[in-house]
């Protein structure tokens, strides 16, 4: 899992573009490479988004990476509210802000990410890195005064 979060595998690397793809690397073991794509996906009813629904058997020894735009009102504090299986590392605006490398269930806001959010469009990215399934995360934003804000897919 700690190679998962610390491997650049193409999204941490310049703008958003959703359209791109990434020819990702398997392991030595398996020799071969896949191609990596950005895909929409929706949070279930609780808040928790799937992604093992989306990779199958290949979400075992995995990274995975969600992309949001949050339009802010002004300059302000927040909070990410995150709950991965398993490790997690967060970029807001480019900037590195948060890493977790425990190997635990995915619950609802288990870990929450104090950031800066700018006036205007600010972005998210997320990696999530799995042990083994289930595969997945919750994510939601707070303000300051405590308000949820709820992110553009």
């Amino acid at each position: 899992m700690d190679e998962a979060l610390d491997t650049e595998y193409g999204p941490e690397k310049g703008a958003f573009d959703p359209k791109a793809t990434f020819r990702l690397q398997l392991p030595k073991t398996i020799g071969e490479s896949v191609i990596g794509e950005w895909k929409t996906i929706r949070p279930d009813g609780k808040g928790y988004f799937d992604l093992a629904a989306y990779h199958g058997n290949g979400s075992t020894n995995s990274a995975s990476y969600m992309h949001v735009e949050i339009e802010s009102p002004s300059d302000q504090s927040a909070e990410i509210l995150l709950g991965p299986d398993d490790g997690a590392r967060v970029w807001v605006n480019g900037k590195d802000v948060f890493v977790s490398r425990e190997s635990k269930a995915a619950a609802p806001e288990a870990q929450k990410v104090p950031v800066k959010l700018i006036k205007g469009k600010n972005t998210v990215l997320l990696k999530i890195a799995n042990g083994n399934n289930p595969h997945g995360f919750y994510f939601s934003l707070t303000s300051a005064d405590e308000t949820k804000v709820a992110p553009k897919p």
